[in-house]
Formats: C-alpha cells, sequence, structure tokens
C-alpha cells in the first residue's frame, strides 16, 4: 500500500491523453510470460479488478486480515475507491491468462511538490490503516532522499491470484511497470510493503530498503496498533533509481 502516496492514492489525476502518447511507446503490443499477457490496465477493468482483489488481497494483506478489514465477502468500499483511484492515469498493469484477470498491479505517479494529507474515510478500520501510512510517508520522506527526482512512481497494490503464485507473474508487473515509468520520465520508483513476501520479491529486483518500522514499534495511546501473523513482522519501503 503507499503513504505520501496515500494521499495521493485518493486524490491524485493525470492527463490521460499524455499517460496514452508516451506508454504505448512500450505497451502498444502486450507481451507475454509463459501463460500471462501483461498490458495496461484500464477503466474497463475496474469490476475484474476488484472481483479479484476481494477474493485474495482484501482477505489477505497482513494488515486487513489483522483488523478483520472486511466481512467474508471481502468488501470494503473505502479500500477499494483508495485501490481503484489511480486506475484513470494508465499506469497501473494487469495479467490476463486465457483471457481472465490473474492479477494487477496499482501504480501512479507521486510528485515532489505535493503535499501529504491525511485522509479520512467512513470505514474506522481502514482509517488506522490510513493513519499508519501516513505516519510512514511522512518518517520516510522519499524526496528529501532523492531530491534530484521531481516525481516517482509508486507500486501501490499487487495482487496476483493464487493458481498463479511462485511463477514469475509479480516480477513481470513490477518491470512492466518500470517501463511504464521509464517513458513517463520517472527518476524513480518505490515500492511500500506491508507484506513480508512483498519486501523479498523487491529485493531480488534489486530494489533497495531505504525504510522499515516494526510493527510492534507503532502504537497509538501506547498500544501497538496492528499485530499480523509471522512472517509479517515489519513495514518497508523499496527504491529504484531508473
Amino acid at each position: 500500500m503507499s503513504t505520501q502516496l496515500q494521499t495521493h492514492f485518493l486524490t491524485e489525476r493525470f492527463d490521460s491523453l499524455t499517460f496514452k502518447e508516451n506508454v504505448e511507446r512500450s505497451m502498444s503490443q502486450e507481451s507475454s510470460n509463459g501463460d500471462c499477457e501483461y498490458s495496461i490496465a484500464e477503466a474497463e477493468d475496474k469490476n475484474e479488478i476488484l472481483d479479484l482483489a476481494r477474493k485474495y488481497f482484501n482477505l489477505d494483506e497482513p494488515l486487513n486480515e489483522y483488523i478483520g478489514l472486511t466481512g467474508p465477502d471481502g468488501r470494503c468500499p473505502d479500500l477499494e475507491a483508495y485501490m481503484i483511484a489511480s486506475l484513470d492515469e494508465g499506469t497501473s498493469v494487469k495479467a490476463t491468462c486465457d483471457g481472465k484477470l490473474v492479477a494487477f498491479s496499482m501504480n501512479g505517479i507521486v510528485y515532489s511538490q505535493d503535499e501529504s494529507e491525511k485522509s479520512y474515510v467512513d470505514n474506522p478500520k481502514f482509517q488506522k490503516i490510513l493513519d499508519f501510512l501516513n505516519y510512514n510517508s511522512l518518517a520516510c520522506d522519499i524526496f528529501k532522499r532523492y531530491p534530484n527526482a521531481d516525481k516517482a512512481m509508486s507500486v501501490k497494490i499487487v495482487s496476483v491470484d493464487p493458481c498463479m503464485r511462485g511463477k514469475g507473474v509479480a516480477t513481470k508487473l513490477v518491470e512492466k511497470t518500470r517501463e511504464i515509468a521509464k517513458d513517463l520520465g520517472c527518476k524513480l520508483m518505490f515500492v511500500e510493503c506491508t507484506s513480508h513476501f512483498t519486501a523479498l520479491i523487491m529485493q531480488r529486483l534489486g530494489f533497495e530498503k531505504i525504510y522499515s518500522l516494526d510493527y510492534a514499534d507503532y502504537k497509538v495511546d501506547e498500544e501497538v496498533v496492528f499485530k499480523p501473523k509471522k512472517p509479517h513482522s515489519t513495514y518497508t519501503v523499496y527504491t529504484q533509481e531508473l
């Protein structure tokens, strides 16, 4: 999930024509990886993305699972609004197999001049997650660490159908996101990892860990807020200069 980004994930917008003109160069043809094809996620993919998220990410993401964010149906309107807010930008990537959506990476551009503001939602459980993300956004301060970057590509949410895990799908999604970021002039790419397994993928792809916070050290009113299952013990931020 995303932080300084968190505000951007809920509110950011970008000129869709500019994205279309630039991104067509690198992804005008879908590229294959085994049985999967990878392409830009578009507005028409919204329902499929949400259906896949409700089955897996919404239920299984460590923080979501710990606080019981959703019911058995995996629905949470505030989370889903957060998830698809950047879909119209043309920066997110989907993987399909035999015409069926099996994975996605929700991405978005973050600008150095944008201010991180606290967001408010109706769901008190999701508000706890947003507060946590905002806390880490301020503590990490991405653009202070990279003063020469005026914008960065944020990988916000990656979700893969369990039947496709272990086949390099998440890796390919990140690689495609990197292509888009370069075409759009981003000098930096970053990923906020609430999951231990996502952090391992970033390490394998050569990303550098620049920030971490143990969940046990994040407290509100002297109480630890999140106690996810092992091995998910730490929130991390990974970056890669482009």
